[in-house]
């Protein structure tokens, strides 16, 4: 009497995530720290100016920086380095991430009514790689929206911490540190503490719809130029 042969086990199903899709985070990182050491000095000028300038401190941006190099020396350009340094990075890691994922959801919903049209009789799409896939200025505009309301909630006490170190002047050291910054703004104010700011920063940061909706128009007239990808992204 023979056996029926049992029939092969499913195909196991194994968790993928496109690399893709994760490009944001490292690229944002690399982003932030090189910010960090090109702009910092210029944030802390800007900062005591728009603090300390209209109370006769400082006459004027030129100023500003000669005093405070004259008083506190070069370090003091970079105090409040500290928390843009880990939290820019981790800003720009968030926006990036956030962007290149909510790209990849217009993307995937831009297929799904291709494929519709398809069966309804419409053109077959030229590709059906999802990376292939353009999206308009309005769709890359909405990612931007996206990606700058959820780096808000990141940047806030990022920038909260960095601005009350960058107006310690020398003499008046309220906070030891960032750390220490954190932890009294936490016991005085409890987490509300941290996210002073907020509603400004949400408006500020949801003007990234224009950042990338332009940026995606600037790409697409560089290329047509004949420039290069990496000169395109470096120009727009």
């Amino acid at each position: 009497m023979s056996s029926t042969p049992s029939p092969p086990p499913p195909p196991r199903r194994t968790f993928r995530i496109d690399p893709e899709r994760l490009i944001g985070i490292p690229a944002g990182i690399c982003s932030g720290a090189t910010k960090l050491f090109v702009g910092h000095p210029f944030d802390t000028v800007k900062i005591r100016m728009q603090t300390e300038g209209g109370h006769g401190r400082f006459k004027g941006p030129l100023d500003c920086l000669l005093t405070t190099l004259r008083r506190e020396g070069f370090r003091a350009l970079y105090k409040g380095a500290t928390p843009p340094l880990l939290g820019w990075t981790l800003m720009d890691a968030t926006q990036m991430f956030t962007l290149t994922n909510l790209r990849h959801l217009l993307r995937l919903r831009r297929r799904e009514l291709q494929s519709r049209s398809t069966s309804h009789g419409g053109a077959k799409p030229a590709s059906s790689d999802l990376a292939d896939i353009p999206l308009s200025v309005a769709e890359h505009s909405l990612a931007g929206l996206g990606a700058g309301i959820v780096v808000s909630f990141v940047a806030t006490p990022v920038e909260l911490l960095k601005a009350k170190l960058q107006v310690q002047y020398d003499g008046e050291k309220v906070y030891r540190g960032p750390v220490d910054a954190a932890r009294k703004l936490f016991r005085n104010h409890g987490i509300a503490g941290l996210y002073q700011g907020l509603q400004g920063c949400l408006m500020f940061r949801s003007f990234f719809w224009v950042l990338w909706g332009s940026y995606d128009i600037y790409s697409r007239q560089i290329q047509s130029w004949g420039f290069s990808q990496g000169t395109t992204a470096f120009l727009a």
